[in-house]
């Protein structure tokens, strides 16, 4: 079949990252103009075309002209695959009704995957743009399907993963079980991507990529998608495998790469053999990964640096054991402490993701969560209001107060992380007061004697 998949391009932004979306941080919008490859949709792009399909990609964010082509002109794909996120979900459906009505027919069938689908399913399909959601990890899912719609009939209706209207309504077919061994997936490949440096304002070598060593975390927050996303299987690539993929990268002349897992140093015997064979192949390669403040020491963070991390981002969420308790951060501000101090000492640089209006939250939590971070000394922090995403324990919990939250048709990217979104359902900050206190926070962060 022929394929277009498609990262949508944002009219409320010049990059929206569609592919992770954890419910607590960088606002979900343009970040210090940072743009990033989607990984997700590499992924999917890569199985269809190794199953035998007639793919074509577009990022349209890195290619706006050719974006703007395809809306004006339509396509002639069979079927279009996007990724789509809680803040951009009523946009896409939009841009992929408006890419089937100029063209041709009653192609091409559009699906997406991503948090929307899998969460809300039956509201996904209200928007017409879209026909088919995606629940869950997309690559299997996607090669089953086009593989039966290859066959013509109806046989794609019984892949398991999926919800399409029918008749009227809307098919919710079972969840398909994730696989753990993410070292059956093949590499993505990087030459779907556009002749396009892509800007990330905390890469130090260009030009840089992204890649994934593992999905899922162990953690409990409230506030976080990401384990119902993967039905609470955490899935990890060994060293081995991550290696032939860094050899590829290098070959490809990339210099630095991100790592987009949630907590990548939760693997920490996997990341010992990942770092000490950099190491031992003098690899020149620089990198950035997410961290979980909990489970890693002094030792692990020198010889990450050694093998080229220069960046770790951590969520420190509050400044307020407390709240942090309220989440289920599962952390200690002590232990929050020491790690930061280590990094500081080894000259690691340590990120510091930082949520006001969290469960709980006065004045006064704001007020010693702000000097905290401070103290803290990270080499930057971004400050942003606790969003409920569908698929949270914490959107669970405002629904049943405010139920008119659940179809999730009020989440875009004019509210997530920059203005109140029914925080008043579980803060004691007014809730017009928060807008203000994300400024203080930057003010108070950036402009002080000793970060300036």
């Amino acid at each position: 079949m022929k394929v277009l998949v498609l990262n949508p391009a944002s009219s409320n932004s010049p990059n929206v990252v569609r592919d992770q979306i954890f419910g607590c941080w960088c606002k979900g919008k343009e970040i210090g103009g940072m743009q990033m490859p989607p990984l997700s949709l590499l992924y999917v792009a890569t199985v269809l075309q190794n199953a035998g399909h007639d793919v074509v990609f577009i990022d349209g964010a890195a290619e706006r002209q050719r974006f703007l082509a395809l809306l004006e002109h339509g396509c002639d794909a069979d079927v279009i695959i996007a990724s789509t996120s809680t803040m951009t979900v009523n946009e896409d459906a939009q841009t992929l009704g408006k890419i089937r009505h100029n063209g041709s027919g009653d192609r091409p069938i559009n699906m997406v995957f991503g948090t929307p689908p899998t969460f809300l399913p039956r509201e996904t399909l209200t928007r017409l743009g879209i026909d088919i959601a995606i629940m869950g990890d997309p690559e299997d899912i996607v090669i089953d399907l086009l593989n039966e719609m290859s066959l013509g009939g109806e046989s794609w209706k019984s892949v398991q993963g999926i919800a399409f209207r029918d008749n009227g309504g809307v098919v919710v077919n079972n969840m398909r079980p994730i696989d753990p061994n993410l070292d059956r997936l093949s590499y993505p490949n990087r030459s779907f991507l556009p002749d396009h440096d892509y800007f990330n304002p905390v890469v130090k070598r260009y030009p840089y990529t992204v890649a994934m060593t593992s999905r899922g975390c162990s953690g409990k927050c409230i506030f976080c998608t990401v384990p119902r996303l993967y039905q609470n299987v955490i899935q990890v690539r060994t060293a081995e495998n991550v290696l032939g993929e860094l050899e590829l990268i290098l070959e490809q002349g990339y210099r630095e790469v991100i790592f987009r897992d949630e907590t990548f140093t939760m693997f920490k015997k996997r990341n010992e053999t990942l770092c000490k064979e950099i190491i031992r192949r003098s690899w020149k390669i620089s990198w950035i990964c997410n961290g979980r403040l909990t489970g890693i020491d002094k030792p692990m963070l020198a010889l990450m640096q050694k093998a080229g991390c220069h960046m770790i981002k951590f969520g420190v969420e509050s400044g307020d054991q407390g709240i942090l308790d309220t989440m289920k951060k599962g952390t200690t501000l002590e232990e929050i402490r020491r790690i930061f101090r280590w990094c500081n000492e080894l000259g690691l640089d340590a990120h510091a993701h930082v949520m006001l209006g969290n469960v709980g939250e006065t004045y006064e939590t704001i007020e010693r969560t702000i000097e905290f971070v401070k103290k803290l000394n990270p080499a930057n922090a971004a400050f942003g209001i606790l969003t409920p995403y569908p698929g949270t324990e914490l959107f669970d919990r405002v629904a049943r107060i405010r139920p008119e939250i659940n179809d999730g048709s009020q989440c875009d990217l004019k509210c997530l992380h920059t203005a109140k979104f029914f925080n008043e359902t579980f803060t004691h900050i007014d809730s017009d007061a928060l807008e203000n206190w994300m400024k203080i926070a930057y003010r108070r962060f950036y402009w002080r004697p000793g970060y300036l």
